[in-house]
């Protein structure tokens, strides 16, 4: 079902078959050997990075919406968008289950899904059976909605009204309300998955956009890029955050010192760094996938 990666002559830049559309959404399962990636169509791609080959491509009704997620052990891969959550089992890719929602982002945290419903519903969802645990109503219809990976805080971004907030769905509650109710994308990362990322909508909004970053619960966030971001990616140690201006990508500490910059070639529109946060993908607007290794290995 497709094809070998290309190797670039640079052994520390690898380029991947193109998804045939913008790429939004990029993960790597946590054991390194997978690689997800789609681009809001109707499926989702997983590249086996240890053999060199596109091994899948996973199919929805409708469009995707939200980052793909791993489980802990790298064997199930979530996908979520407008016709609801599906499990996939790995390597073979047979499908697990699904659950019915119009849903703009989920996160497979162990036994169980946390997901987020179009009307701003948060539910969790227990697994293997499918049962709804809990339902609440944050009020917000969504415009961005984002899990953070631990399924532990949703950043809930709406117009009407209009209002952006961190939810605690453990607490069933707000933490913390932002200053910033203009956001069009945003990632949780960092130790217990307490640093937002967010970057303001281009809608209706001029330029410049940059990355900002908070430590939760604070409100007041940082300006960690002079110019527009147009995505960006935290690593989930919280050691080193990456954002891309143009076809370049600056990688920074979690200081803010640049550490490298990498030439993606064409307009970058996703980043995903892996565990350790040596290797970071990367997704243009054309549909290629870099893949740069900081190790050179």
């Amino acid at each position: 079902m497709g094809g070998k990666i290309a190797r670039a002559p640079e052994p520390a830049v690898r380029f991947l078959p193109s998804l045939g559309t913008r790429a939004t959404d990029l993960a790597f399962s946590p054991d390194g050997r997978w690689l997800a990636a789609h681009g809001r169509t109707h499926r989702c791609i997983v590249y086996d990075l240890r053999a060199g080959e596109l091994v899948h491509q996973l199919a929805h009704e409708r469009q995707l919406w939200g980052a793909p997620t791993f489980s802990a052990d790298s064997t199930r891969l979530l996908t979520s968008g407008l016709d609801g959550a599906r499990l996939w089992e790995l390597p073979d890719g047979r499908p697990l289950g699904a659950h019915a929602g119009t849903l703009v982002d989920a996160t497979l945290v162990s036994d169980r899904i946390v997901a987020v419903h179009k009307d701003g519903t948060i539910e969790t969802i227990a697994l293997p059976d499918w049962r709804s645990l809990d339902r609440v109503a944050t009020g917000v219809p969504s415009t961005c909605h984002t899990v953070s990976p631990d399924g532990r805080y949703v950043l809930v971004v709406g117009h009407q009204p209009v209002v952006a907030l961190v939810w605690d769905v453990g607490e069933r509650g707000e933490l913390v309300r932002l200053d910033d109710d203009a956001i069009g994308w945003a990632a949780f990362g960092g130790p217990e998955c307490r640093t937002l990322a967010t970057i303001r909508s281009f809608v209706g909004h001029r330029p410049p956009h940059p990355l900002w970053l908070r430590e939760l619960p604070k409100k007041k966030a940082v300006q960690r890029s002079r110019d527009t971001a147009y995505a960006a990616a935290l690593a989930p140690d919280g050691s080193r955050y990456a954002y891309a201006t143009g076809t370049h990508v600056a990688v920074c500490d979690a200081y803010g010192k640049e550490l490298d910059q990498l030439e993606v070639g064409i307009a970058c529109a996703a980043l995903a760094f892996d565990r350790s946060g040596a290797r970071l993908a990367a997704g243009s607007q054309n549909g290629g996938v870099a893949l740069f290794n900081r190790r050179g290995t």
